[in-house]
């Protein structure tokens, strides 16, 4: 069923892709300053544009994630100049950021939190929708669905909201 279709690898430094991208860029900016007019000068918006197309390292997932990142600040440029370059150090980061370990502990309580969730879709090995995850957990769909909200950068959740059906994948290819 799959043999109709051609696999094109994408390669980061090919120009389609990083023109696609600057457009992309280009366009959540211009977003950005309509929703928050105090965000990046328009004047500076083409320095903006080339720091962050230097941090994606021609990632479109990475220009993804740090625009639907609400932790991340993209409001001015040297906001823009500490992000993480690449998508292994924005990985990385986010994970420090939202796992943070108590020092009195040595433990995270956030990762604690969400470890069974994890080995849910770790066991699973598929695409899982809020409510399968809720039954699996024993919990209501109600309370999956809070605890997803802001796992956004971990999990590929839809823009409009979560529901129990919405279908849920990691964003991670390790997992």
């Amino acid at each position: 069923a799959l043999a109709r279709y051609k696999p094109v690898c994408i390669d980061c430094d090919e120009a389609n892709n990083l023109g696609d991208m600057r457009l992309f860029v280009e366009h959540q900016l211009e977003q950005l300053q309509k929703l928050r007019p105090r965000n990046v000068p328009k004047k500076k918006t083409k320095q903006a544009i080339n720091l962050i197309m230097a941090k994606a390292k021609g990632m479109f997932l990475f220009v993804k994630n740090i625009f639907e990142d609400d932790d991340l600040d993209i409001t001015s440029l040297e906001a823009i100049e500490s992000l993480p370059t690449g998508l292994d150090e924005y990985y990385e980061t986010t994970f420090q950021r939202k796992f943070a370990i108590d020092e009195s502990t040595g433990r995270s309580p956030s990762f604690d939190k969400l470890l069974p969730l994890l080995q849910v879709f770790v066991a699973a090995q598929r695409e899982l929708s809020a409510g399968e995850i809720a039954r699996v957990m024993h919990q209501e769909d109600h309370q999956v669905i809070a605890y997803l909200k802001p796992l956004g950068s971990l999990f590929s959740l839809p823009q409009e909201g979560i529901t129990p059906s919405t279908r849920l994948r990691m964003n991670h290819k390790s997992v």
